[in-house]
């Protein structure tokens, strides 16, 4: 593959960057698994890495790069890995985004500060899925001029709290702290958004379940920046947009013309299949959790595991709200 675009390539490897990190490589095995990557033609020849980033207590990670031919930096964020750092990034998709209590990033910010202190501001950030989360609101905290996501979460929900919780004398604490965390991050975060400055441009596939499901929520799902709905591209993975979107992709960036017939206008609808699928595992806590697992780590069985950690949250809930959703569009 010579075909390259350089924030999607540096958002795929920025996986296989924090893999490389768990199993305790250093920047020696990690710049040789790069180069040859380089020589097999799946990575560009022009970017070189400089550092990475890894947070034991939140599993939130990022890959900061060089790109010799436009002299300037790219950092590109991890989004959810199933294959290394599962229950750390599930924790962070229920309770970071979907429930606004964001302790994910502030060792994003970090990593950040110290990229633009030791190289300037010439930083282009990037992110899949949960690192398109991460890239946005890092964006708005330090108003980033470019930045470029890829089949990205929202930067929040609105009352996701209350979404993703039943309120009862056992939970009520609980519940209290994260409605305040809750309200004090989105006064933030919406604060931010106003000053914001910068661009945000977020790619998407008309076929991706995470943004089809977020799309049911309209402006209850908060992204910053403007999105393009690809076709073609694939379900949620950043594989098939890399093999067959490149080019609308670059240009786009480059803000070049381009054919709006690669475009979608709407996600795929979702199915009466998947309608029913949905209204079935509402019924049942166990049952959503293990359809939430997957639907974004592909392995349901992974969610048998987790639902004797994630105890305090209810996402058949969140799976009822979804179908009124759809039955409100029908009627």
């Amino acid at each position: 593959m010579e075909n390259y675009e350089i924030t999607l390539s540096a958002s795929k490897m920025t996986y296989q960057v924090e893999a490389m990190r768990l199993l305790n490589h250093n920047k020696t095995l990690i710049n040789n698994y790069i180069d040859a990557s380089k020589k097999l033609k799946t990575f560009p020849v022009c970017l070189e890495y400089l550092s990475s980033f890894y947070d034991e207590k939140t599993g939130s990670s990022g890959t900061l790069f060089y790109n010799n031919l436009e002299e300037n930096y790219i950092l590109a964020y991890t989004g959810t890995n199933p294959y290394t750092d599962a229950q750390k990034d599930i924790e962070t998709d229920i309770y970071g985004i979907l429930m606004g209590q964001g302790s994910h990033y502030l060792p994003c910010f970090r990593f950040y500060k110290n990229a633009r202190e030791k190289y300037g501001d010439n930083i282009i950030l990037t992110g899949h899925s949960l690192g398109g989360n991460i890239a946005q609101r890092v964006a708005i905290e330090f108003d980033v001029k470019h930045t470029y996501i890829y089949n990205s979460a929202p930067i929040y929900i609105k009352d996701g709290v209350d979404l993703l919780m039943d309120v009862n004398d056992n939970n009520r604490t609980i519940y209290t702290k994260r409605i305040r965390k809750y309200r004090n991050n989105i006064q933030k975060i919406n604060k931010k958004i106003e000053k914001f400055t910068g661009e945000i441009v977020h790619f998407s596939s008309e076929e991706d379940i995470l943004n089809r499901l977020m799309s049911l929520l309209g402006d209850e799902a908060v992204y910053v920046g403007k999105n393009y709905i690809l076709k073609g591209a694939g379900w949620h993975s950043l594989k098939l947009m890399e093999q067959s979107n490149v080019d609308i992709i670059r240009k786009i960036i480059s803000k070049e013309s381009f054919s709006k017939e690669s475009l979608a206008k709407n996600y795929v609808s979702i199915s009466r299949d998947e309608t029913l699928t949905l209204r079935n595992v509402a019924q049942d806590r166990k049952l959503s959790l293990e359809y939430f697992f997957e639907l974004f780590l592909g392995n349901d069985k992974v969610g048998k595991f987790f639902e004797n950690v994630i105890k305090d949250i209810d996402m058949n809930k969140f799976f009822l709200y979804l179908v009124e959703k759809i039955d409100n569009k029908e009627n």
